[in-house]
């Protein structure tokens, strides 16, 4: 006797492999997403290094990239993984480099030919909450571009099979105005 190919079985095969596939990067974003809200962000060990220069270079983003790469390549500590930027600090400034294994702060220092670099390195938990920012490599950008196309998928194939059955349709109508009202009242509230 062949299986028959319904829309509900094909909704609920796709439902229970994504949710399987998609589990533990789901606790992870929850776990963490949950206790930084409560403060809880982990930490880093630090290092302190001192850069010695010609002269400290202006405020310009790839030549202070180039500088600070140069400085790790010469340490042999490995670049991080995310976005770098130049923060301005008054008259001041400071270079931020950041990933999900280390974060790398460049910044003048009252030596016109010195600078003190910061060397960030993430603890275990640290490292889950920095991949949450988004401040890993290209390939967990991906996974969490992924992950996206996945809760969404996820969410709707949930909704789709809830209407199925004639017993939670009032429910599944019940719980979707619930969920508008109260989602309006806290952006409306913030």
């Amino acid at each position: 006797m062949k299986s028959r190919l319904t829309y509900a079985s094909v909704l609920t095969t796709l439902h229970v492999l994504l949710a399987s596939f998609f589990m533990p990067m789901g606790i992870m974003y929850l776990v963490t997403g949950g206790l930084y809200t409560m403060g809880i962000r982990g930490s880093y060990r630090e290092e302190q290094h001192d850069v010695t220069v010609a002269r400290v270079p202006e405020a310009d983003l790839p030549a202070v990239l180039a500088l600070a790469a140069s400085e790790l390549d010469a340490r042999g500590i490995t670049h991080p993984t995310g976005a770098a930027r130049i923060q301005r600090i008054g008259a001041s400034w400071q270079f931020e480099w950041t990933g999900s294994n280390r974060d790398v702060v460049l910044r003048p220092t009252d030596n016109p030919s010195a600078m003190a670099m910061t060397v960030k390195n993430t603890t275990p938990y640290r490292r889950f909450v920095q991949l949450h920012k988004a401040k890993g490599g290209w390939g967990f950008k991906l996974l969490a571009v992924a992950w996206s196309v996945g809760l969404l998928s996820l969410l709707v194939s949930g909704y789709l099979l809830a209407w199925r059955p004639p017993h939670l349709r009032r429910m599944t109508a019940t719980a979707t105005l619930a969920g508008i009202v109260v989602f309006a009242a806290y952006v409306w509230w913030g």
